[in-house]
């Protein structure tokens, strides 16, 4: 690659790195040149490039100094080569998910602002803030729902890249209000548990899209907690207690509406029917 001894500058403006790169290197004992000029600088040879390049490709897979350090003094083969590289990927796309995540979040708050004139950065921080705190927040795994409800979640993702953030956002706000209810000794069957009832049960038919054979696997989801992180499982049990009770008496009370309607429905056709039938009796016949 080189056919002479270079300079530090030199060899740092034929590699396109900085002389402050080369000088880090020679210090931390990376990269040590092969002699010095008369006057005491730096020269590297071929060799020196050589290495440059191994060391410039370590750090391009994302090792860290100390690490290259470790694999530049280690033998090296084609195995070893293998599993630094497929330990290399695995990192890759972890970071990868994560810059996903970090755009699926940045959307939905743009989503969110809209098309607002002014833009307060305040109530984007607290928003960036807000999603971050449920996306951090130890979810169950995928794998633990059934499989038809695991095949619509996915179903529902592919088609709304935001549908997961969302649906956590609000199952935690659902989730929170119920909690503070649960805490301060509401009533289930009062006006703030129906309301946060038929928050819940709006956020059910949504989720289902009016699938309600979806309905079964969901309740035995959340009924099987023993796979669910310590964190959530202890809360989750007090809000399930206030939620069971809440949506009862909401959905008694849509059920009696119901019938109700229906039957107002029901006598109205029968005074129809009863209006629209004949006169019973002999007809008079015309003089």
């Amino acid at each position: 690659m080189i056919d002479s001894m270079y300079t530090v500058g030199e060899l740092a403006d034929k590699m396109k790195v900085s002389v402050r790169t080369l000088q880090y290197y020679d210090r931390q004992g990376l990269l040590k040149p092969s002699a010095y000029s008369e006057g005491g600088r730096r020269l590297y040879g071929p060799k020196d490039a050589v290495r440059l390049q191994h060391i410039l490709s370590l750090k391009f897979i994302g090792l860290s100094l100390d690490e290259i350090k470790q694999q530049l003094s280690a033998e090296s083969d084609a195995a070893h080569a293998r599993q630094l590289l497929d330990r290399q990927i695995a990192i890759t796309e972890m970071q990868i998910a994560r810059l996903k995540e970090a755009l699926v979040t940045l959307k939905f708050v743009a989503e969110e602002i809209g098309g607002e004139s002014e833009i307060d950065f305040e109530r984007v921080a607290d928003a960036i803030f807000a999603v971050r705190t449920v996306e951090e927040r130890d979810w169950p795994a995928l794998d633990e729902f059934g499989s038809e409800l695991k095949s619509h979640i996915e179903a529902r993702a592919e088609r709304d890249e935001q549908f997961m953030l969302r649906l956590a956002q609000r199952f935690e706000a659902v989730s929170n209000r119920m909690y503070e209810l649960s805490q301060a000794g509401a009533d289930p069957a009062g006006p703030e548990g129906r309301a946060a009832a038929q928050a819940m049960w709006a956020m059910i038919e949504d989720f289902t899209e009016g699938d309600m054979g979806l309905l079964p696997q969901l309740m035995e989801f959340g009924q099987s907690k023993e796979n669910w992180p310590d964190e959530m499982r202890g809360r989750q049990e007090a809000i399930d207690d206030f939620m069971g009770r809440s949506l009862f008496s909401y959905l008694e009370e849509q059920a009696a509406e119901l019938d109700f309607g229906q039957a107002g429905e029901d006598e109205e056709r029968q005074d129809g029917r009863e209006g629209a039938q004949p006169t019973s009796g002999p007809r008079k016949e015309n003089a």
